[in-house]
């Protein structure tokens, strides 16, 4: 099979299955994409001055938390659950140019 072949069948696989997947989520509406929440959906659970922790319910199992951080903001996590995987947005602004980088943190 050649590389041009594969790709559209890649992708009718993918839309067939978030389709599937929204007709069964619960916390998410299902005339949304289940891969997008958007900021009103998520409940907030903690906000400070120097940031927020918030979190969306995708389905009854699962929990999506969201933790925004001002700048040198110090965030010491009291529980840690050997399943948690940390994504770490940071970026800079300088000269009008946004840099963006991401971590994985297992």
């Amino acid at each position: 099979m050649s590389k041009f072949t594969i790709i559209p069948l890649c992708l009718l696989t993918l839309f067939l299955c978030t389709n599937s997947f929204s007709d069964q989520n619960d916390g998410v509406p299902s005339s949304q994409s289940p891969l997008l929440v958007k900021r009103h959906q998520r409940t907030q659970l903690v906000a400070t001055e120097f940031g927020e922790i918030s979190e969306v319910h995708i389905g009854e199992e699962y929990a999506i938390q969201f933790i925004t951080l001002e700048p040198n903001a110090l965030l010491l996590p009291l529980l840690l659950h050997s399943d948690m995987v940390f994504f770490v947005h940071t970026g800079t602004l300088e000269n009008h140019l946004d840099t963006v980088g991401y971590s994985k943190f297992l």
